[in-house]
């Protein structure tokens, strides 16, 4: 599962780096391939940081028991709400007999 969070981050920050390295290439019109990847590793070093915390922060997540209380919230809660609309049906029916 790392191997697989390490590389999607790789892949995140390669597309990253070739696409702002053509888009700001057609923008300001620079020929030279070696000022723009200067520019942008300074500037996408810190990026890639913070994608690859992110991923590790949600590795983090997944190594609790997120899945197991969302499969039992996902079946408790709609069993709890059939439930309660049964009695609330049958309480509105012994009303209207009452009356």
């Amino acid at each position: 599962m790392v191997s697989f969070f390490t590389f999607t981050v790789f892949v995140q920050s390669v597309v990253m780096f070739h696409c702002a390295k053509h888009s700001i290439k057609q923008l300001t019109g620079i020929k030279k391939d070696w000022i723009m990847i200067l520019t942008l590793t300074v500037v996408l070093i810190p990026v890639t940081y913070f994608m690859a915390k992110d991923h590790n922060d949600y590795i983090n997540f997944l190594s609790f028991p997120y899945a197991q209380i969302s499969a039992v919230l996902g079946i408790g809660l709609p069993i709890i709400l059939y439930i309660t609309a049964l009695l609330r049906g049958r309480l509105k029916s012994k009303k209207k007999q009452k009356a």
